[in-house]
């Protein structure tokens, strides 16, 4: 279903959308169809999952994930930086709900089986989720949404060797027990229905057109980061050659 609703629409829009998103290691190789199922050149980080996650439950709204919320000098009380957490819309609010509704139904059963990977504490039916693998199961991911946090796990080998049996499940069961955590004693809460969506058992109707129209959305897009990206591998490179240290281990001359 991922790659027959990918091949119906504009796979241009797709990376610029992502690029949108700060998916920082996009390649102009990734404009391909294939990303529907996860076949980037380079990835994705799990905070870029868990931040696109965050964004379908604010109903298409992306905000960028940070750890800082205020920087404060000590002494004079002076407030040094604020994070303004600006945000811009990225998918239309029905898109975003009719996402998440469908990743419930993965999350309860129908394509992970561990059950540990949900938070027991907390209504199964209000937990969206996606399992993630790569080739020859080197990496194992789990990724979650709730109204209330989006977190994203990932599992691999430092010997970049397949995983076995019990460490490709690794991940859903890290899952398990953080969410355990982090909705103890939370209310249980659905994801926000928007006015736009009708739903009458498992269909949808949506009786309002929505445009994604956001005078702020960058213009950056994902050929102009893979070109910052080499810009950024050439300098570091260029430091590297340039150090003596580096130049007398190797036996290089400048």
């Amino acid at each position: 279903p991922a790659l027959r609703a990918a091949m119906m629409s504009d796979i241009g829009n797709t990376t610029n959308k992502l690029a949108d998103m700060e998916f920082r290691n996009l390649h102009p190789y990734d404009e391909n169809y294939i990303i529907a199922l996860g076949g980037f050149t380079y990835g994705a980080t799990t905070t870029e999952m868990a931040s696109a996650y965050s964004t379908l439950v604010n109903q298409g709204e992306f905000t960028k994930a940070t750890n800082v919320n205020k920087v404060i000098n000590t002494y004079t009380n002076d407030t040094i930086y604020e994070n303004d957490k600006k945000s811009k819309q990225i998918y239309t609010p029905s898109s975003s709900y009719m996402t998440l509704d469908m990743m419930k139904s993965s999350a309860v059963g129908e394509t992970i089986t561990a059950k540990p990977a949900l938070a027991t504490n907390y209504p199964e039916k209000y937990q969206a989720a996606k399992t993630g693998t790569t080739d020859h199961y080197k990496d194992a991911y789990f990724v979650v949404a709730t109204h209330y946090y989006s977190n994203a796990v990932w599992i691999g080998r430092e010997d970049n060797e397949s995983l076995n049996d019990s460490q490709q499940k690794l991940a859903m069961l890290v899952n398990g027990s953080i969410q355990q955590v982090l909705l103890k004693d939370k209310e249980p809460i659905d994801f926000k229905k928007p006015d736009s969506v009708e739903k009458s058992g498992q269909d949808f109707t949506v009786i309002k057109k929505e445009e994604v129209n956001n005078k702020s959305k960058s213009e950056t897009h994902y050929k102009d980061i893979e070109s910052k990206r080499r810009s950024e591998i050439v300098k570091v490179n260029k430091i590297r050659l340039d150090s003596e240290d580096y130049r007398i281990i190797y036996g290089l001359t400048k």
